[in-house]
């Protein structure tokens, strides 16, 4: 049974069964569906929550807007965060677990792309390693620099302690040797 409105909308109080489909043109408001089939959206789809069981295959790339995370793992064990932070234009990888974050790379080579690359301690207030490809090669030791590249050598800050050496060319002493 259908029902026609004065202002010309149509109510249906039970099932409606279309054996030919349903055309509609313009907004379509339901309070549920249950879809058992395919669904074919051509054009832009907002979906405000979205569950999907099984497996997802894209045919193009996945955006995530920048400093929203991709966060794989269950919501009460460890989890792996994949994003881009927007402030300070810098992308992160992060396993947290409830105690520590840690950066992992599990490969036989790792070959990052970047001018400037740098390790840094947990709480990420003390430099342990810079690689700058226009400037110098940094090596920390609890934060202070003790090892540094330069145009014409190394400069080493601190104690050198060896079993041997083998220097060819000059060697200049201030000081005294023993």
């Amino acid at each position: 049974r259908l029902i026609v409105n004065s202002d010309g909308h149509v109510d249906i109080p039970g099932n409606l069964d279309c054996g030919a489909g349903i055309d509609v043109t313009g907004t379509a408001v339901a309070t549920g569906a249950d879809i058992n089939g395919d669904l074919d959206v051509d054009g832009h789809t907002n979906l405000d929550n979205l569950s999907i069981a099984g497996v997802t295959t894209t045919s193009d790339n996945i955006i995530i807007p920048d400093d929203k995370k991709l966060i794989l793992g269950t919501q009460s064990g460890r989890q792996l965060h994949l994003y881009h932070n927007m402030v300070g234009s810098s992308n992160h990888v992060i396993e947290s677990t409830s105690s520590s974050n840690h950066l992992i790379i599990k490969a036989s080579v790792i070959n990052p792309r970047s001018d400037y690359f740098s390790f840094r301690n947990l709480a990420h207030n003390q430099n342990v390693f810079i690689i700058d490809s226009d400037g110098s090669t940094k090596l920390y030791f609890n934060g202070n620099e003790k090892l540094t590249t330069e145009n014409t050598g190394v400069n080493i800050t601190g104690i050198v302690t060896a079993t041997s050496a083998d220097i060819n060319g000059d060697l200049d002493v201030d000081g005294h040797t023993n």
